[in-house]
C-alpha cells in the first residue's frame, strides 16, 4: 500500500482514470473475499455478542468521537466519522489466522458491520452530519450497495455452486485485492497530490492523529473480550482496530469535501503500522503463534 502512495505522487495520469472504476475495485474486492465466506460462519460467531459489539463499535463510539471533533477540530469531524463507520477490513479474517486470531469469527464479524454498513453509514451521516452539512447519503447508500452488498449477494448467488469457479476466486484473491487497492490509493493521491507535497508535516499529523484512534479502537476490542480466550480478543481486536479503510477512501472522495480522501488515504499509513504493532505486542506477550509453536 505504500507503494501505491508513491505512485500517486510520481505519476498523476492515474487521476485521470474514470470515478466509476474505484467503485468498480471496491465491488471486485468485496466479491472476492466473498470466496471465504462459509455458511457456518454466521454461526460460529456468536451473534449475541456480535451484536453488542457493533453497537458499540461501528454506531455508539462513532457518533461520540464525531461530537468530540466537531467541539475541538470540526474541519475533521466529516473525515473522522467516516473513518471510525467503516466496517472492519476484509481482510481481517486471514490476519486473524496468522496472528492465532478465530478466523471464523473474524469472517462472521465482517459480515455483520458490512452487511450494515449501507444503512448504518449514510444514516449516520444524515442524522448527525445533514444537520450542519449538504451530504447525498441517498448516493451514499446506492454506492455501498453496489460496493458491498451486490458483490456479495451474487458471489454468493453464483459461485458457491460452481466448485472450479470458487476455487480458483479463492486461490487469487490475495492478487486481485493488491492490484485493485494500489491502483484505487494511487487514483486518488494523483487527484489530490498537491496536499500532500505542500506539507509534509501534516502528513505526519495525520498520520499520528489517526493512529491514536486506531490503537484506542484495538483496545476496545481486546477489552471488550477481556473474560474470553485469546484468539476470541485478537479477533475482536483486529475487527475493531483496522477497518475497511479502502472502502472509507472511496466513499471519502465520493462523498466529502476538501482534502478528505486524502487524510482518508494517509490512513492507510497507520493502518499497517498498527498491524504491525500489534503482531509485535501478542509476540511480547507470548501469544503469536510462531512463540507459541
Amino acid at each position: 500500500m505504500l507503494s501505491s502512495l508513491g505512485a500517486g505522487l510520481l505519476f498523476p495520469q492515474f487521476g485521470a482514470m474514470p470515478d466509476w472504476f474505484i467503485t468498480l475495485a471496491i465491488a471486485i474486492t468485496i466479491f472476492c473475499a466473498s470466496s471465504k465466506v462459509a455458511v457456518q460462519d454466521f454461526n460460529l460467531a456468536n451473534l449475541r455478542q456480535g451484536t453488542v459489539f457493533y453497537v458499540i463499535r461501528f454506531l455508539l463510539l462513532p457518533v461520540m468521537i464525531y461530537f468530540a471533533f466537531m467541539a475541538f477540530w470540526p474541519d475533521l469531524g466529516q473525515v473522522i466519522l467516516l473513518f471510525t463507520l467503516a466496517p472492519a477490513g476484509v481482510t481481517i479474517p486471514a490476519w486473524a489466522g496468522m496472528l492465532g486470531g478465530h478466523a471464523g469469527l473474524a469472517m462472521g464479524l465482517v459480515l455483520l458491520s458490512s452487511i450494515f454498513a449501507p444503512v448504518a453509514i449514510p444514516g449516520i451521516f444524515e442524522l448527525v452530519v445533514g444537520q450542519h452539512v449538504a451530504i447525498d447519503t441517498v448516493g451514499m447508500f446506492v454506492n455501498l450497495l453496489i460496493m458491498v452488498v451486490l458483490p456479495l449477494g451474487l458471489y454468493m448467488a453464483l459461485f458457491r455452486r460452481w466448485p472450479q469457479g470458487h476455487a480458483f476466486i479463492k486461490d487469487h484473491t490475495s492478487f486481485v485485492t493488491v492490484i485493485l487497492m494500489f491502483l484505487v490509493v494511487a487514483i486518488v493521491i494523483a487527484r489530490k497530490n498537491e496536499y500532500l507535497m505542500a506539507d509534509p508535516a501534516m502528513v505526519v499529523g495525520y498520520v499520528l492523529l489517526l493512529g491514536v484512534l486506531q490503537a484506542f479502537f484495538y483496545a476496545i476490542g481486546w477489552y471488550f473480550a477481556f473474560a474470553k480466550m485469546p484468539d476470541v480478543k485478537i479477533t475482536y481486536a483486529l475487527a475493531s482496530g483496522a477497518p475497511n479503510i479502502a472502502l472509507a477512501i472511496a466513499l471519502a472522495f465520493m462523498f466529502l469535501p476538501g482534502e478528505a480522501g486524502v487524510i482518508m488515504v494517509i490512513g492507510e499509513i497507520p493502518w499497517i503500522l498498527g498491524m504491525v504493532i500489534f503482531k509485535r505486542i501478542l509476540s511480547w506477550r507470548g501469544l503469536s503463534p510462531a512463540r507459541n509453536a
